[in-house]
């Protein structure tokens, strides 16, 4: 590490030193260190970065995407002007707001675990769309979260329409109630000690751990899962797990509506016709 004294100020320059297990060593100017892999590039750390932050505020200007990386907004604007002229961002009607192209769409599609699964459950979806003439989702268990890899939306006016690609708190919605039902025990846990507090979205909401783990082992026993009103006001939700060969839920598949629709009539027709297929 190089020292420079400049009057009483003592200014220590940040050098990355290879380490024998494949990290390096970063030591930083307040003294601290930050240990990352050797292979590491930092401008395409950046770049990925400002994808993520995108991906979850939808639309953003310079100043808000420089604030939430801690980047310069001069740094941020090269990085946005870069992914528009290759296809990736886009800038909305006023000109001062980010968000991400189909592009990204596109390659996400192509993701062999995506399409495997969508080939499995599709057949199935289009079928309970005939039936139901509601929305059907089918969503993966990613990041503690359900993400959402395809939909058919329903013809109706009035219809819940979830953006391929988003991701929702497990435990607010029956998609992800069945997937946290198809973890193992030691992965339930493990879920449970990284969200021991659960935000309400609505009263609905199962806030209370305890609660989640009965709602959990119910859900088992039935073979499905509801939503009323769990994450959003007047939205009710049936799901049930999609398993692989070996008996493991692999995704979920479920029905949304409003709840002028989703009545308990609909709601059980549902179920029983969910359970026969």
């Amino acid at each position: 590490m190089h020292v420079e004294k400049n009057t009483n100020v003592f200014v220590a320059m940040a050098v990355e030193q290879p380490k024998p297990n494949g990290k390096r060593l970063t030591i930083l100017s307040n003294g601290g260190s930050d240990m990352q892999p050797y292979f590491m590039i930092k401008s395409v750390e950046k770049v990925f970065r400002l994808i993520e932050t995108l991906s979850k505020k939808r639309y953003a200007g310079i100043s808000d995407l420089a604030n939430a990386l801690n980047m310069t907004k001069t740094n941020v604007h090269r990085l946005l002007l870069t992914l528009r002229e290759l296809g990736y961002v886009r800038m909305d009607s006023d000109g001062r707001r980010y968000f991400l192209s189909h592009k990204l769409f596109s390659i996400g599609c192509s993701v062999p675990e995506r399409q495997a699964i969508v080939e499995q459950a599709y057949a199935r979806m289009e079928d309970l769309a005939r039936v139901t003439h509601e929305t059907i989702n089918l969503a993966i268990f990613r990041d503690d979260k359900a993400l959402y890899l395809e939909k058919i939306s329903s013809p109706e006016y009035l219809k819940i329409d979830t953006p391929i690609g988003q991701s929702d708190p497990c435990y607010t919605t029956a998609l992800g109630k069945v997937l946290l039902a198809g973890l193992s025990e030691e992965e339930l846990h493990l879920y449970l000690e990284r969200h021991d507090s659960l935000q309400a979205y609505t009263k609905n909401t199962i806030t209370d751990p305890k609660k989640l783990v009965k709602a959990l082992k119910k859900i088992r026993k039935l073979g499905y899962s509801t939503d009323v009103e769990e994450i959003l006001d007047g939205v009710c939700c049936l799901a049930v797990p999609i398993r692989d060969s070996q008996g493991k839920t692999i995704a979920a598949m479920s029905i949304s509506g409003p709840k002028v629709r989703m009545t308990k009539q609909k709601m059980d027709e549902i179920k029983a016709y969910l359970l026969q297929m």
